[in-house]
This record gives C-alpha cells, structure tokens and sequence, in this order.
C-alpha cells in the first residue's frame, strides 16, 4: 500500500497528528511519536478517532519497528514535496526535518 495523501494538524502545546490515505482503500492515524494505526476508515473526524473504542473498532494494523519507521520517513518525504501547502497544516520544513531525524533515531 502506498500513501495517496497526508494531512499534518497541530493540536496544540508542541503535538502535530498526521492522517492520510493509502492505496487499497485504507487509511492512517500517526502521532509525532511515530505511532502508527492503519485503518479501514478515515480518521478525519477526530471528535471521534481520537478515542481508542473508535481506533480498536476500525483498527486494521498497528505498524511497529522498521516497517513503522520506513512508513513514517515516507510519510514526511510525501508531506516535504512541492506543492502540498495544502496538506501541511502549517508545519514547517525546520519541523518536518525533526520528525524525519526522530524517526531514524537521530534526536
């Protein structure tokens, strides 16, 4: 499966979410931490994703190790493209590279 798009959103006191959907027809919800939940539907609505009754009833994987961070690194690359302002949420390029060393173990 491979990322269609990426949505970055800031929700305040340092924490960005990042949610998208991949080919096949699933969907994900990662934290700045890199935690990963592949879903079967949009996690958009986050009055009710964010709730863990909602991500255990639409949970399809949970991505964990090597295949977590080369997701995450995906991820971030497809966010840092040209011309997705769109996506970004107003997350800088300074925030994006953080995420991106964090994910390879470099912070």
């Amino acid at each position: 499966m491979r990322i269609k798009n990426v949505h970055a959103v800031y929700t305040g006191g340092g924490v960005w979410l990042f949610y998208g959907e991949m080919t096949g027809g699933k969907f994900f919800l990662t934290d700045d931490y890199g935690d990963t939940l592949i879903l079967n539907d949009s996690p958009e609505n986050f009055d009710e994703s964010l709730y863990p009754e909602w991500q255990e009833k639409h949970l399809f994987k949970e991505l964990r190790g090597e295949t977590r961070e080369r997701f995450c690194l995906n991820m971030l690359r497809w966010l840092s493209k040209p011309g997705r302002d769109d996506y970004r949420g107003g997350i800088t390029d300074r925030e994006i590279d953080f995420y991106k060393n964090y994910m390879q173990g470099e912070y």
